[in-house]
């Protein structure tokens, strides 16, 4: 039987927490690494006319929402159209956030497999959710469609017969659907509000919980507005908008620093120099 654990709500944060997570959030809107500063970037080698060359590309929120989206939402108006997901962009996803230490192995992830379910059975879902949407169903959505595409990436190996990857679907999910009520599965987090170690259970209790902590710090996160896209299609970026994507992504952010420890068990946050800068001062107005 698995052990059960007090478990323990998201908390209501201070103006301040949510303030530096809507600073690290941009950063990472515009592909930038809070912690070091540096540009998120995949390098990777290309080949034209004969001449292999070392080349990068920006990865960043906006890049992620418009590479995952734009495909689905096409997919949604017709589901005979050829438009999808690269699986070499989920390749990069994984590796850009580096979510092979949350229980994803590389020989565990059926990448085609896992599009597929995302252009078939997640897409009928959705709009057959978005015609029958309802506050009654609003978490239950997001664990249904977590679990199906869960589902569908996994499978067996030598090194593991059984799992799951709901970590990596919700992360997926986030992007592909924003105005669905996903939340990012996050180990640290997950361990933080010492929630039951039976999978199904834990995802549960975790949608339940964040869900629970954006309503009741929802009064400060709605002052937090999405930053306007540059590449991102103004639809989408609207339907990400209005559906709270954007303070999803703050209580995300403001749940792994509450939660974060070093190795000796001490709180431990990291951000780069100059958002530690934004947040400690005022803005200059003239």
């Amino acid at each position: 039987m698995a052990k059960r654990l007090q478990r323990i709500k998201a908390p209501t944060f201070t103006k301040g927490l949510l303030d530096l997570a809507d600073l690290c959030a941009r950063d990472l809107w515009r592909g930038v690494n809070y912690e070091t500063g540096k540009k998120q970037e995949i390098v990777g080698s290309v080949v034209k006319n004969s001449r292999t060359t070392v080349a990068s590309k920006r990865m960043s929120d906006e890049d992620i929402m418009n590479i995952f989206a734009t495909p689905f939402y096409k997919k949604v108006s017709n589901l005979k159209t050829t438009f999808s997901i690269p699986t070499q962009s989920i390749e990069d996803f994984i590796s850009i956030g580096k979510l092979y230490v949350v229980n994803t192995r590389k020989s565990n992830i059926d990448y085609q497999k896992g599009i597929a379910v995302i252009d078939s059975e997640i897409a009928k879902r959705y709009k057959g959710w978005n015609l029958e949407n309802t506050e009654k169903n609003y978490s239950e959505i997001g664990i249904e469609l977590i679990k199906k595409l869960s589902e569908g990436i996994f499978t067996a190996s030598s090194l593991q017969q059984d799992g799951n990857h709901y970590a990596l679907a919700s992360r997926i999910l986030f992007f592909t659907i924003p105005d669905l009520p996903i939340y990012n599965i996050s180990a640290g987090i997950m361990l933080g509000m010492k929630l039951n170690d039976e999978p199904d259970e834990m995802l549960t209790q975790y949608v339940n919980a964040l869900q629970d902590g954006l309503e009741r710090n929802w009064s400060l996160l709605s002052e937090y507005q999405m930053p306007y896209p540059t590449i991102l299609d103004e639809v989408t970026w609207k339907r990400a908008r209005d559906s709270g994507w954007w303070q999803r992504r703050v209580l995300d952010l403001a749940l792994k620093f509450y939660f974060s420890e070093n190795k000796k068990g001490k709180k431990e946050l990291k951000v780069n120099d100059l958002i530690l800068e934004l947040f400690m001062t005022t803005p200059q107005t003239h």
